[in-house]
C-alpha cells in the first residue's frame, strides 16, 4: 500500500489542483464570456468525444492494465509490444468510429436541429477532440503500469484545463470569436499529448518492435475476449456518465445543458479521489490476481473505500456550504445547478464508498461480470434518465444516476463478496457519514437566508466545518494512510 498511498494522495492533490483551474473555467470564465448556448455546446462536445473515444478505444486501456504483467514477466523491456498492439486495436476503432459519424450526421441533424441547432452546426468539430483524447489516454495508461500515475495526473488536470483557461481569456480579449474558440478548444488534448510523447520518450519507454512477441501470440485468443467483453462494458459505463447532458441537449436545449454542467462539475471535484486512487491501484491489484494475493486486495479494498469516503465526504460538505456564494455569482438562470450538485454529489459519495470494485472486478478471473453489472447500469439509466428528465427537468436526470450508481455497486458488491470474500466496509466506514451529517445538519439549522452575509457565512461555515471533520478524521485514526501521510508531510516540512 506505500506506492498506492504515496501515489495516490499525491496524484488526488495534482487533480485538486487541476480542479482549480476547472472552478476558474466552469463558473468564472465560461458563465461570464460565453453564452449559455455556447457554454452548454461546450460540454456536449466534450462529453460526445468522451463517448466516441471510449468507441475508438476498443478495450485498450484495460488491456494494457490487464495483460501488462504477462508482458513484464515473460520479456525484455524492448521486445514488450504492449502499446504496439493497443494502438493498432485503437486506430482501427477510430476509423470504424469516423466512418460511423460521416454516415449518421443526418440522424444528428434530425435529433438536435430544433432544440440545439448550434451543435449541429459545430458537430464536425468533435473529430479532432475525440481522435485527440484516444491519443492521450492510450498513453496515459501506459505511463500508469509504469508507475508515472502522477505525470500523467498532472498533464490531464492541470495541462488540459490550463489550456482551456488561455483560451476563454483569449475571448474575453476579444483575440477568439466563437467560431475561432471552438476550434481552438476542441485541440485541448494536443499539447498534453505531445508533453507526455516527450517524457515517456525521456524515459526510454516508448518504442514499437518489429513483428509481435510470443505472448502477444499466446494470449491473442484471450486478448481478443477480453476486449469485446470489457469493449461493450465501457462504452455502457461511459455512456451512463455523458448520455444526460446529450438527452438534455436533445430535450430542453444548450442553456439547461450549461446549468446542468455547473453541477455535475462540482460533483466531479467529490469524485476525484477515485480517479487518483484508480489509475495507480489498478496495475497493482492486476498483479494481486496473477500471484493470487487475496490479502492483499482486500487490504486495498478496505483502504480505497475509507480513503476516498473521506475525501469525497469533505470535498462534498464543503462545496454544499459555499453554493450560495456560487449561485450569487452566477445568477438566477443556474438556481437548478444546487440540486443537481446535491443528488449528483450523493451518487459520487456512494461510488466512492464502494472502493475500487470495478478494478478488482475487471481484472479478476470473472472479469466478465463487470460487463454484466455495466449492463445493469445502463438498462437502468437510459429509460429512468428518459423519464426523470421529462417530469423534473435535469434534476430529474441527476436522479437518474443516483439511482442506477446505487445498483450498479450493490450488484458487484455482493458478486465479489459471495465469489471472493471481499468487501470494502469496516466500522470505520460510519465514522465520516456520522460526523459529516451531523456537522451538515448543524449548519443547515444555525446558517441564516441573508443573502448579503452569504459569502462571509459560508467561508466561516467551511472553515469551522473542516477544522472539526479533520480533526476528529486524524484523531480516531478512521484512515491509517491519512495519519501516515500528515506525519510524514510533517516530518518533512516542519521538523
Amino acid at each position: 500500500m506505500g506506492v498506492i498511498r504515496k501515489q495516490g494522495l499525491w496524484s488526488t492533490i495534482y487533480i485538486y489542483g487541476g480542479f482549480v483551474f476547472g472552478f476558474v473555467n466552469t463558473l468564472i470564465l465560461f458563465p461570464r464570456l460565453l453564452t449559455q448556448e455556447m457554454y452548454g455546446l461546450t460540454t456536449v462536445l466534450i462529453d460526445t468525444a468522451k463517448f466516441l473515444s471510449t468507441i475508438s478505444l476498443f478495450g485498450s486501456l484495460s488491456l494494457i492494465v490487464k495483460f501488462f504483467p504477462f508482458y513484464k514477466r515473460n520479456l525484455e523491456q524492448r521486445q514488450i509490444d504492449l502499446l504496439k498492439l493497443t494502438l493498432i486495436i485503437s486506430l482501427a476503432g477510430t476509423g470504424l468510429t469516423l466512418f460511423g459519424i460521416f454516415w449518421k450526421t443526418d440522424w444528428v441533424i434530425r435529433k438536435f436541429g430544433a432544440n440545439s441547432p448550434l451543435f449541429t452546426d459545430y458537430f464536425y468539430w468533435v473529430i479532432p477532440l475525440f481522435i485527440s483524447m484516444v491519443l492521450y489516454n492510450l498513453m496515459e495508461t501506459y505511463a500508469s503500469v509504469y508507475r508515472f500515475t502522477r505525470i500523467g495526473a498532472l498533464f490531464r488536470e492541470v495541462g488540459v484545463r490550463l489550456f482551456v483557461s488561455v483560451a476563454l481569456v483569449l475571448v474575453g480579449m476579444n483575440v477568439l470569436g466563437d467560431q475561432e474558440f471552438i476550434a481552438v478548444y476542441t485541440m485541448q488534448y494536443i499539447p498534453v499529448f505531445i508533453a507526455l510523447i516527450v517524457f515517456l520518450r525521456y524515459k526510454k519507454l516508448l518504442w514499437i518492435p518489429s513483428g509481435f512477441s510470443t505472448v502477444t501470440k499466446k494470449y491473442r485468443n484471450k486478448i481478443f475476449e477480453f476486449a469485446i467483453y470489457i469493449q461493450g462494458g465501457i462504452i455502457l459505463s461511459v455512456a451512463a456518465i455523458t448520455i444526460d447532458s446529450i438527452f438534455i441537449a436533445a430535450m430542453g436545449g444548450l442553456p439547461k445543458v450549461a446549468t446542468f454542467t455547473v453541477g455535475r462539475y462540482l460533483s466531479e471535484l467529490v469524485h476525484a479521489p477515485y480517479r487518483a486512487f484508480s489509475a495507480i491501484s489498478a496495475p497493482i491489484i492486476s498483479e494481486a490476481w496473477k500471484t493470487k494475493n487475496l490479502k492483499l486486495l482486500q487490504d486495498i479494498y478496505v483502504k480505497s473505500s475509507i480513503n476516498q469516503l473521506i475525501a469525497g465526504i469533505f470535498a462534498f460538505s464543503i462545496l454544499w456550504i459555499c453554493f450560495d456564494p456560487i449561485l450569487i455569482w452566477l445568477g438566477n438562470s443556474f438556481r437548478e445547478a444546487k440540486w443537481v450538485f446535491f443528488v449528483l454529489g450523493l451518487t459520487r459519495i456512494v461510488d466512492l464508498g464502494a472502493g475500487l470494485n470495478a478494478e478488482i472486478l475487471g481484472t479478476s478471473s470473472k472479469w466478465r461480470f463487470n460487463f454484466v453489472a455495466q449492463s445493469i447500469l445502463i438498462f437502468l439509466f437510459i429509460p429512468i434518465n428518459y423519464v426523470l428528465l421529462k417530469e423534473f427537468s435535469i434534476v430529474g436526470s441527476a436522479f437518474a444516476s443516483l439511482i442506477a450508481f446505487v445498483g450498479y455497486n450493490l450488484v458487484r458488491y455482493v458478486y465479489l463478496y459471495r465469489k471472493f470474500k471481499l468487501q470494502p466496509f469496516t466500522i470505520q466506514t460510519l465514522t465520516p457519514i456520522l460526523l459529516a451529517g451531523i456537522l451538515l445538519g448543524a449548519w443547515e439549522w444555525f446558517s441564516g437566508s441573508d443573502t448579503g452575509n452569504a459569502i462571509v457565512q459560508s467561508a466561516i461555515g467551511a472553515f469551522v466545518f473542516a477544522l472539526i471533520f479533520l480533526g476528529a478524521i486524524l484523531l480516531l485514526g478512521t484512515s491509517p494512510d491519512l495519519n501516515v501521510f500528515v506525519r510524514q508531510l510533517k516530518d518533512k516540512y516542519l521538523s
